[in-house]
């Protein structure tokens, strides 16, 4: 309880004490209530629509192992309930997904760590795969990077914020790139810029997506009044505009335009098309 010596009935100090005594409790539900927050939401919006959204957004929406498992079980329901979409998207805007839970793997003994890889890695072969009978749509919007990568990168119609990059950083260490990074680096880039970003883990500007291919769309970011939900709301409601890729501005792979994209200070140039706002 909260002591109130010195005041009286109609004190103007009254109402602030009984406020913060109400607030109080409210701040250690809405702490409990983030704490407790499943790392994966699923949604089937009417139409048939199946949204997957990445929900840990104070750790980068890394992927953790209950993330790869709930991610499998949503391609197969995807897959065998007919779904008419999968919709991939993140909450937050600082990262889609800034790749595995490298914590959460370290402190695995050596054989879950390899079981947790099979399983990553078979979830990016599965996802891949849905897109012959399921449209598959990913939303990114901000950092895109190693096996967040490789879930934007399964996807047939990828979508970025003007803000976000991808990258494998883990090559900067020598690691050679997963999750389906070494086929997509190389048939998406050309003139050499694959091999450069599979050795240096250099980052991807939206600019050099769209001029490379990686991504199929890029949209501009406008204040919403609603966050995360409501941008993924809206893009349901648009997803018939995404559905067959719109002609890039440059030709996919364009070694001209890839170095003219990626060199540091030379990425200010917007795709010629006019971006999409959502």
């Amino acid at each position: 309880g909260l002591a109130r010596t010195g005041t009286h009935a109609g004190s103007p100090q009254e109402p602030r004490a009984q406020t913060t005594a109400m607030t109080a409790p409210l701040l250690l539900l809405s702490l409990h209530a983030c704490a407790t927050a499943p790392p994966l939401l699923t949604r089937r919006h009417p139409g048939g629509v199946l949204e997957v959204r990445l929900n840990r957004p104070s750790k980068l929406n890394a992927l953790s192992s209950e993330m790869v498992d709930g991610l499998r079980e949503a391609v197969v329901a995807a897959r065998e309930e007919g779904a008419s979409g999968l919709l991939l998207t993140a909450s937050g805007d600082r990262a889609f997904c800034a790749g595995g839970d490298i914590r959460q793997v370290a402190a695995m003994p050596p054989q879950q760590r390899r079981d947790f890889l099979r399983r990553e890695y078979s979830l990016m072969i599965e996802l891949f795969a849905l897109r012959d009978s399921v449209p598959v749509v990913a939303l990114a919007d901000g950092l895109i990077f190693g096996a967040g990568a490789g879930l934007f990168m399964a996807a047939e119609t990828r979508i970025a914020s003007a803000p976000s990059s991808l990258a494998m950083p883990e090559c900067a260490l020598g690691i050679v790139p997963d999750v389906g990074a070494t086929d997509y680096l190389r048939s998406c880039l050309e003139g050499g810029i694959g091999q450069w970003a599979s050795l240096t883990g250099g980052r991807f500007s939206s600019d050099a997506m769209a001029a490379g291919g990686l991504c199929t769309h890029v949209y501009e970011r406008r204040p919403l009044s609603g966050s995360a939900q409501l941008a993924a709301s809206r893009l349901v409601s648009v997803l018939g505009m995404f559905a067959a890729p719109t002609k890039p501005s440059a030709s996919p792979g364009s070694a001209r335009s890839l170095r003219r994209a990626t060199l540091p200070r030379r990425c200010r140039r917007r795709p010629a098309e006019r971006p999409v706002e959502i």
